[in-house]
């Protein structure tokens, strides 16, 4: 720094470039990118942080594929619509879903394999179909 000052800068032109075989840029405390636009492109890359916040009010994520992996996700979302073409889970322990109402339908067969099972309802219980099998 130039005469003992406490910050200092760097006035560029208008249109300026960094170029180095590697380049670091650190801060002590706080490093900040400012900008109406800003642009990362790279063939590969890497961000690693001990905490992060993303705020957004449009996010369009595109991949290929994506590996998430994690001890505890927490989602709150208002309404979450899915498409997918086909889907597998194996939940290892317990699955629980707690619905004002829940609808499913099905083209093909539907088909419930378990040890045990119960159907319980407070009121009424409807089969409906050309032929009814029990037992």
């Amino acid at each position: 720094l130039i005469g003992g000052e406490e910050r200092g800068r760097i006035v560029l032109p208008e249109t300026c470039e960094l170029e180095g075989g590697e380049i670091t840029v650190s801060g002590r405390s706080n490093l900040a990118l400012e900008a109406p636009r800003v642009s990362m492109n790279g063939i590969q890359g890497e961000a690693r942080f001990e905490r992060l916040s993303l705020l957004a009010r449009w996010c369009d994520f595109r991949a290929r594929k994506i590996v998430a992996v994690a001890e505890v996700w927490d989602r709150v979302v208002g309404r979450l619509t899915e498409r997918i073409r086909d889907s597998y889970r194996c939940i290892e322990n317990t699955e629980q879903t707690t619905a004002g109402r829940i609808r499913t339908l099905v083209r093909g067969r539907f088909s419930i394999g378990a040890k045990n099972a119960a159907v319980t309802a407070e009121e009424d219980v409807t089969l409906d179909g050309r032929k009814i099998h029990l037992g």
